[in-house]
């Protein structure tokens, strides 16, 4: 069985992505409503907070932990999980894959933008990352602290006057080739852009390139992620900290959602 963690619903996106990836196997899904937003957190907080969802997730039975979190993926070092033996897959390989694996790639000529959490940006590990890999384009970092937010309360509204308003309008004054959706939350935007003029920049969603990464810590581990289902559909454990309201988010993205699952999970 393989574990995931995000702050909310964004890490349905990367769960969408595994369970078309791997449809034999079982996931357990945690929404960490009580502790969001992730991005106003210290390093500290994200790292202890992390190092007590993939305990936890231990204790389920899980083998490996995906940390569906951009926010926490900037600040998770080999050293925060030494003490730890479940493999974790974060999100920076498989968004730098995305990135410097485009079939598009050499015929950038004006760079990427980064749209992400405060603290991922602040944080700079993407960047850093691509620019030790040779990346030679410029890297346009956008901070967006209140669009989760927006996505979270389904405020569509809210969403595409916030990016008219603050992140569009920075590709009139650098230029891009394409847009990184920084933050797992961020594609479930797609549906709502056709009703506003979206620049022409192609739309990177690095969920789109997890399994990828989780086939290959899974070559090395070796962990098993539980027994084959056949042709049965994969089972899907939710949980979720903080209020019951969690359980009608996480159900309006994911029909098959088991209500009967905890409601207000308390991880110490």
């Amino acid at each position: 069985m393989i574990g995931i963690f995000d702050s909310g619903i964004g890490g349905l996106t990367v769960l969408k992505a595994l369970s078309s990836a791997f449809p034999r196997h079982d996931f357990l899904y945690l929404a960490d409503f009580g502790y969001a937003p992730y991005g106003n957190r210290t390093e500290d907080d994200i790292v202890q907070r992390s190092q007590t969802i993939v305990r936890w997730m231990e204790t389920r039975g899980v083998s490996l932990v995906v940390a569906a979190c951009h926010t926490s993926s900037s600040v998770l070092k080999a050293q925060h999980t030494t003490a730890i033996t479940t493999p974790i897959v974060t999100m920076l390989q498989p968004t730098l894959d995305g990135i410097l694996k485009h079939p598009h790639r050499k015929q950038w000529k004006k760079g990427i933008a980064i749209l992400a959490t405060a603290l991922s940006i602040r944080k700079g590990t993407l960047a850093f990352a691509l620019q030790s890999r040779g990346f030679d384009l410029p890297i346009y970092p956008v901070a967006c602290p209140p669009l989760a937010g927006f996505i979270e309360s389904y405020d569509h509204q809210g969403a595409i006057t916030y990016l008219k308003s603050h992140v569009f309008e920075s590709f009139a004054r650098n230029p891009v080739d394409m847009m990184v959706y920084g933050c797992t939350h961020y594609p479930l935007i797609e549906p709502w852009l056709i009703t506003c003029d979206v620049p022409n920049v192609i739309r990177m969603n690095p969920a789109e390139y997890v399994a990828t990464a989780v086939a290959g810590v899974l070559s090395v581990s070796r962990a098993p992620l539980g027994d084959a289902r056949g042709n049965t559909p994969p089972r899907v454990w939710f949980y979720h900290t903080g209020t019951a309201q969690g359980t009608e988010q996480l159900a309006n993205h994911w029909p098959n959602l088991d209500t009967s699952t905890p409601t207000d999970l308390v991880l110490d």
